[in-house]
């Protein structure tokens, strides 16, 4: 299964690099690192004048030249039988691929393998690998591509001339010499009422070879060779029965594959991190994390200094004056010590009076303590039906 894929390249410059004579429905097409179903893929076919039949040439919204037009097409194909249904296509999402083994066997894409073969143009494309002793949830993503470095950079064509053009323009198609990936794969043409057109796009997938079954069991048909890529788009000239062997699993040595990190994993995500290997991203946000630490640790707190001084220290402050230290005369402690009174000695009479009211303060507590409880034991046994049957 092919689910993800990366097309980082304008039209403009995939045009030059291709050597495509026409580009149509370029303003539908967004260049990212991490393109979906649903947006649009640069898809290359043959003209209305390549051979296609007089029914594409209606189709077609194009032009009348002869060569290889550059399409930007909808990921996910959506047959021209399809119905609208409150003003929105029925479509299938399951049909973001094609299995190859049953191209002849399904209606949505046996009528289509006469006249609507295309392949399209991308720069790689992902796979998840479902991780070992973990729940499903868990899986590794890879990213795979050619492994080439682009031979010809974008606006390099524009300042060649006569036969260098030509001879650079058939390098970039040699998929042997380019970084990019060309994956076989069928388009339809839906029209509405109104004569607006929808171009849709699936890719065709085979099984896995050996080396790639590891990471998932299917991967798309990969055209490796320039013959390939030429006599999988002439359908006037080549029948389908004579180009099924392209369908047979790559086992060429021309994909590598690494892995990347979990930043794919959400189509929101556009950056260069997506393709980016994961022991270069981790290594970057162990060197962010720990950087974060020590300046978070070496940050001292600032004080910001007074503008101006608060009124209570505007002013120097008055020493308060200090008491002379005098010692007192003898005379005046002998004064003092005859105003105090002396403490009266109590009479034995008075004794006597105080010891018998703390012994009688005590004795009365004990006997209304002894008074509560008798009285409480009484209220209890009067209160029992027992009690007023002896009283009786």
């Amino acid at each position: 299964m092919c689910g993800r894929v990366a097309s980082k390249r304008s039209p403009g410059a995939l045009q030059r690099v291709l050597g495509a004579a026409i580009v149509a429905n370029a303003g539908s097409y967004r260049p990212g690192y991490n393109v979906g179903p649903g947006r649009y893929l640069p898809v290359l076919r043959k003209g209305c004048q390549g051979g296609q039949g007089p029914t594409d040439a209606e189709d077609t919204q194009d032009t009348k030249e002869d060569g290889v037009v550059l399409h930007m097409m909808k990921w996910g194909l959506i047959p021209s039988y399809t119905k609208m249904i409150d003003g929105k296509l029925k479509t299938q999402h399951n049909l973001i691929n094609a299995r190859s083994e049953g191209l002849k066997q399904s209606g949505a894409f046996r009528r289509l393998l006469k006249r609507r073969r295309c392949v399209v143009v991308v720069d790689g494309f992902y796979e998840w690998e479902k991780l070992e002793g973990l729940s499903s949830k868990k899986k590794q993503p890879y990213f795979i591509h050619t492994g080439n470095k682009p031979e010809i950079v974008p606006g390099e064509l524009e300042d060649t001339k006569g036969n260098d053009e030509t001879r650079q323009a058939k390098q970039a198609m040699d998929p042997a010499k380019s970084d990019l990936l060309h994956l076989a794969a069928l388009y339809d043409v839906w029209k509405g009422e109104t004569g607006e057109k929808v171009y849709s796009v699936t890719i065709v997938t085979t099984e896995a070879t050996q080396k790639f079954a590891r990471i998932h069991d299917r991967m798309p048909v990969v055209l490796s060779t320039p013959d390939r890529i030429e006599k999988w788009m002439d359908c006037k000239g080549t029948e389908f029965n004579d180009c099924y062997s392209l369908c047979a699993p790559y086992k060429e040595n021309g994909l590598k594959w690494y892995k990347v990190s979990d930043y794919v994993g959400s189509i929101r995500n556009q950056k260069s991190e997506c393709i980016e290997p994961l022991e270069e991203v981790m290594k970057r946000r162990r060197a962010k994390g720990i950087g974060r630490f020590f300046t978070a640790t070496s940050k001292k707190p600032k004080f910001k200094p007074l503008s101006k001084p608060s009124k209570s220290f505007s002013k120097p402050l008055k020493a308060m004056p200090k008491e002379p230290k005098t010692l007192p005369n003898s005379e005046d402690i002998s004064e003092k010590f005859e105003k105090t009174k002396p403490i009266p000695t109590p009479t034995p009479e008075k004794a006597a009076r105080a010891k018998f009211k703390s012994n009688f303060q005590a004795t009365n507590s004990k006997v209304t303590t002894s008074r509560k409880k008798r009285k409480g034991i009484k209220s209890f046994f009067a209160a029992s039906p027992r009690r007023k049957k002896l009283h009786k």
